[in-house]
C-alpha cells in the first residue's frame, strides 16, 4: 500500500471537485428541467419520469450500498472498482446527449433507467471515494483534504454551468452559419445549451486526476 502523499491527497480532492457539478448540471438546474419541458413536453409526465428515475435509483442504492460498504475493506485494491464506476458514469452521462427536443431520441423508459443507474453509481462513487480518503491523505491530512474537496466542488458549480451555456450557444451559432435545420445535428431550436451539460459533466467525471496513487500503486 502506498503511503499518504500530497499527490494522492490532491487527486482525491480533484475527484470530488469534478464529481459534484453533476448535481447542478444534470440533476437540478439544466438537464432535468430541459428533459421535462422540452423532450417530454408534458410537465406532469416528465416530472413523473424523473421521479421514477430517482425512486429506482434509490432502490438500487438501498440494495447495493450495504453490500458494497460491508465488503469494501475486503475486496482488495479499491481503485479498479473506482475506475469501473467512473467509466460507467462517463458512458451513461454521455448517452444523455441523445435526447433531442420533442422526442425522437432515447425512449422515456431508457432515460429513466439511465438516470436511475447514474444515481446509484454516483452513490457508489461516493462510497469508494470516501474509502480512499485515509489512504490518500492520512489521518493528519483528512480534514484538510475533505474541506478542499467540498470547496472545490462548490467553486466549480458556477463555471461549469456557465460553460454549459457557452457550449450550447457555440453549437447553435455554428448550426446557423451552416444553415442546419432543426433536423440537423444542431440548431437554434434544439436546446444544445441544455444537452451539452451532459457532455461537460462527462468530461469532468473522466478527469485524469482521479485517485491513482503513486506509480500505479494500489490502495
Amino acid at each position: 500500500m502506498a503511503p499518504p502523499s500530497a499527490r494522492a491527497a490532491n487527486a482525491w480532492v480533484i475527484a470530488q471537485a469534478t464529481r459534484d457539478p453533476y448535481v447542478i448540471l444534470i440533476a437540478i438546474y439544466i438537464f432535468a428541467p430541459y428533459y421535462v419541458t422540452r423532450v417530454v413536453g408534458d410537465p406532469v409526465l416528465g416530472q413523473t419520469l424523473v421521479a421514477a428515475a430517482n425512486k429506482w435509483g434509490g432502490w438500487l442504492v438501498m440494495l447495493g450500498a450495504p453490500l458494497l460498504g460491508a465488503s469494501i475493506d475486503r475486496i482488495g485494491p479499491r481503485k479498479p472498482w473506482f475506475a469501473v464506476v467512473v467509466m460507467a458514469l462517463v458512458l451513461l452521462i454521455a448517452s444523455l446527449w441523445f435526447t433531442p427536443p420533442g422526442g425522437g431520441g432515447l425512449p422515456g423508459g431508457a432515460v429513466v433507467a439511465i438516470l436511475a443507474a447514474i444515481t446509484a453509481l454516483f452513490a457508489f462513487h461516493e462510497m469508494l471515494h470516501n474509502a480512499l480518503l485515509l489512504p490518500a491523505a492520512g489521518m493528519a491530512g483528512a480534514a484538510r483534504a475533505s474541506g478542499r474537496a467540498l470547496a472545490g466542488g462548490n467553486a466549480g458549480d458556477h463555471p461549469t454551468t456557465f460553460s454549459a451555456h457557452l457550449g450550447g450557444l457555440a453549437f447553435q451559432a455554428r448550426a446557423e452559419r451552416l444553415a442546419f435545420t432543426a433536423d440537423g445535428i444542431a440548431g437554434p431550436d434544439r436546446h444544445d445549451a441544455h444537452r451539452v451539460a451532459g457532455h461537460l459533466d462527462q468530461m469532468l467525471a473522466a478527469d485524469p486526476g482521479q485517485p491513482v496513487g503513486r506509480h500505479g500503486q494500489s490502495f
